[in-house]
């Protein structure tokens, strides 16, 4: 199972380290046996070596390394005396931790430890004559075992992003090489940027793969936040959890892991009911929270389900109002899908009381932005008195995504093909609608605005503003972020291509319409829209057009 091999790997690279600490302070010692740092240096590397190897299954480790962590800790306490019989004896201990260690690295079945050095350690603790120093059968007298040096290295998060960056700039150039190469139709720099195509490639997985890691690690800790929560509210919450092994970038896991506290606490403050309210229902007295992750087509799915309460769309649609966020006439007509979205915006709160967890209006809208800024989405079903899923859908990677190119006038724009529903042609004899001074189009059903680029960038476009259009071909990109869809219309549609994101600089840094930016295998600059801040841009212009 991989999510197993990867917390071996994990437990290794900090177990070796670990040992090498206490190898090195072990020399040390010898020369000052009276060391108090040093004797606390010993004994914290090996009480957490300790901790580890018994949460990760390694009972002969643990067990060896708690005898002695014992023994350090008498030293501390100036029980024992440290002589040399006795020094002999601890480096025999940690000769055959190493060999334990090692065994596991090299995928060897765990060796038992003989107990007849259990009984020499044992001695120490007691305070007995040691006569002669245990040696395991078959050993001969030798001045050490074998050094154990690991095959795993830990690597700081940063120095991999450094990494990332330069494969990124060296896959833009790449990029322009191959573009060079097909204009100047040279057949040997073609051979020669096909080759660097794949190099480049395989660097760039290679990095990218360093950087996963399994959702096990987050959700993990989610028990010990369930009991606690659930404690607090007085609710009984059973917590399953599956899709631990599927792997992610850690800077997106990262940067969600506040939203899922976020929905966890919701879940439980909102949504799931108190014993006596679930008896009521004739639901059993415990409420279930479900946590499933799952994996395809580059992108990672989690849903978070409980068996509680439900979403009140009526109430929603009240504290909307209320707010201010939708107009009284407009919520009349809205349908459940579009209400429920609503949870989301900033300051909404169906909660009339402020505590710890709920009340402020500020949890789902964190959430919300969290999962916009990384190109994820959410999206909420909910049934009354049967529960509710929060659906998050995310990129495994930031880095690198496939984009469909397009250009407005001469400058090229991209958007992420996972805001993309469909590119849809519309041709001769279908019309394009107004209302309110706004264009719209009919999907299957539904009318949904439409934004021509060209006006909505420039301020200005060739199309007439009349209604009932007719148009000889319009491409249309359907696209779609938390139940919310616009139909954007480029003036000439390119292709699908994996782009490397590089952040905004000054003076476009904070500029909210765009995500980042590219350089083409041209050179040309592509602009990468931010779908989330192009949805906020465009409600604020129709409601500013619907004022004037």
């Amino acid at each position: 199972m991989p999510g197993r091999e990867e917390y071996i790997n994990i437990f290794l690279i900090e177990a070796l380290e670990a040992y090498e600490k206490i190898s090195s302070y072990l020399v040390s010692l010898e020369n000052s046996p009276k060391d108090d740092k040093l004797l606390a240096e010993i004994f914290r590397n090996l009480h957490n070596l300790k901790a580890s190897s018994s949460a990760s299954g390694f009972s002969d480790i643990s067990g060896l390394a708690h005898k002695l962590e014992s023994i350090f800790s008498a030293l501390q306490k100036q029980e024992i005396e440290l002589n040399s019989p006795t020094m002999d004896i601890i480096y025999r201990g940690f000769d055959f931790l190493s060999i334990l260690l090692n065994n596991i690295k090299d995928s060897v079945k765990e060796k038992q430890v003989d107990g007849a050095l259990f009984d020499e350690l044992d001695d120490i603790l007691k305070n007995r004559m040691i006569s002669e120093p245990w040696r395991s059968p078959g050993e001969k007298e030798s001045v050490h075992l074998k050094i154990p040096l690991s095959d795993l290295i830990s690597i700081e998060v940063r120095r991999l992003d450094a990494l990332l960056n330069n494969i990124g700039e060296l896959i833009i150039n790449r990029d322009r090489i191959m573009a060079l190469a097909n204009k100047l139709e040279h057949q040997e720099l073609q051979d020669l940027g096909f080759s660097l195509y794949k190099i480049s490639n395989e660097i760039r997985q290679n990095i990218m793969d360093a950087r996963l890691v399994n959702l096990g690690i987050l959700f993990n800790k989610f028990p010990r936040i369930v009991r606690d929560m659930a404690a607090k509210e007085n609710k009984q919450v059973n917590l399953d959890m599956t899709g631990l092994d599927i792997r992610i970038d850690r800077n997106i896991l990262q940067i969600i892991s506040d939203s899922m506290l976020h929905l966890i606490r919701n879940t439980i403050s909102h949504g799931i009911e108190t014993e006596i309210e679930r008896k009521k229902k004739n639901k059993p007295l415990s409420g279930n929270l479900t946590i499933t992750a799952t994996s395809k087509k580059g992108l990672v799915n989690i849903k978070v389900a409980d068996d509680g309460n439900g979403i009140d769309t009526d109430k929603i649609r009240e504290q909307g109002i209320a707010a201010g966020i939708i107009p009284p006439e407009k919520s009349r007509s809205m349908r459940e899908f579009e209400i429920l979205p609503l949870i989301f915006e900033p300051g909404f709160s169906l909660s009339t009381i402020t505590t710890e967890h709920s009340g402020r209006g500020m949890g789902l809208n964190i959430v919300k932005e969290a999962i916009d800024s990384i190109g994820g989405t959410i999206k909420v079903i909910s049934k009354k008195n049967k529960g509710t899923i929060f659906d998050i859908t995310l990129p495994t990677s930031i880095t690198v995504v496939p984009a469909l190119l397009f250009k407005v006038r001469e400058e090229f724009y991209a958007i992420p093909l996972f805001h993309i529903l469909k590119v849809q042609s519309v041709s001769g004899g279908k019309k394009i609608h107004m209302w309110d001074d706004q264009l719209f189009f009919v999907h299957r059903g539904e009318t949904i605005p439409l934004v021509i680029l060209n006006r909505f960038l420039y301020g200005e476009s060739d199309l007439p503003d009349n209604s009932g259009l007719e148009l000889n071909s319009l491409n249309i990109i359907l696209v779609e972020h938390n139940n919310r869809k616009i139909g954007v219309v480029p003036d000439l549609l390119l292709i699908r291509q994996n782009i490397v994101i590089k952040p905004l600089k000054k003076p476009m840094r904070n500029h909210k319409l765009f995500g980042g930016v590219t350089i083409l295998g041209t050179g040309s600059i592509c602009y990468l829209f931010d779908i989330p801040s192009m949805l906020r841009a465009f409600k604020e212009i129709y409601s500013m057009q619907k004022i004037k």
